[in-house]
């Protein structure tokens, strides 16, 4: 930038030099205008890019096998995930504390809060339970998870892989009171949720991740380093239709029937 000092020595002189300065930023302002008009200007939009909200690629259906069961039925969800976008993403999913991301509500609309299972436990720090799972686009993933109606019309969700043959269930099974026959697949860490009461209650699938879930170091579910990838991992949360069941009135006790 360049600077120059003026010395007006009368008023003649000032008014002449304001007058030449005032010409010459009319002068410039046309030309900044004249340049302006050249260049083609970027469209402004509110919309925004349809990659700013990933999470509206995934859609989520929830499912069971009929609407209305009895204490000692098994409710067979089925949850189907689908990527309805135009870019594959990752999901995650857990593989032990089945029934986390199942939402209840009673018919007054009262949330129903879930407890830990007959195998309770807690993983080390900084591991994560479960998985990723990739979906490309237009790609569906089915995710089935069986809860049985005990005692006190409470619901328990069981583990996703079959446990039969453990020698010792039967031994944990007699400690805790189960009879003999209480399927071995719910002594697990499978939530359970205490409903207390027959009646109608309402059931949602919720996936939701943060940017915290990049940061596990260990992934407990994943055989393969991509299983373990959380390279283009879905942010967000989604939730599944809401299905309505009834849970029938009984004064049936499967606790130490046997």
């Amino acid at each position: 930038m360049c600077v120059t000092r003026i010395i007006l020595e009368d008023l003649s002189m000032k008014r002449d030099n304001t007058l030449h300065i005032v010409c010459r930023l009319v002068s410039s302002t046309i030309l900044v205008v004249a340049l302006v008009a050249c260049f083609p200007q970027k469209a402004q939009t509110d919309t925004p890019p349809a990659s700013s909200n990933p999470a509206s690629n995934l859609r989520i259906a929830l499912e069971t096998d009929k609407t209305t069961y009895s204490v000692g039925d098994e409710i067979h969800f089925e949850v189907v995930l689908s990527n309805v976008g135009e870019v594959p993403f990752r999901i995650l999913m857990d593989n032990v504390f089945i029934g986390s991301r199942m939402e209840c509500m009673d018919a007054q609309g009262k949330r129903c809060v879930y407890e830990g299972g007959y195998n309770s436990w807690s993983p080390k720090v900084n591991i994560y339970t479960g998985r990723t799972y990739l979906l490309k686009p237009r790609d569906k993933m089915n995710v089935k998870m069986d809860a049985l109606i005990y005692d006190d019309y409470t619901l328990i969700f069981s583990n996703l892989f079959d446990r039969k043959g453990n020698s010792g269930h039967q031994e944990f099974k007699k400690r805790i009171n189960l009879p003999p026959d209480f399927p071995d697949k719910y002594l697990s860490a499978g939530r359970i949720i205490p409903l207390h009461k027959p009646g109608a209650y309402r059931f949602a699938y919720l996936y939701e991740t943060a940017e915290s879930d990049k940061h596990w170091r260990t992934f407990a579910g994943a055989r393969t380093p991509e299983e373990a990838s959380v390279d283009a991992l879905l942010i967000g949360k989604v939730v599944s239709n809401t299905i309505e069941l009834r849970i029938n009135k009984s004064e049936q006790k499967l606790r130490g029937a046997h």
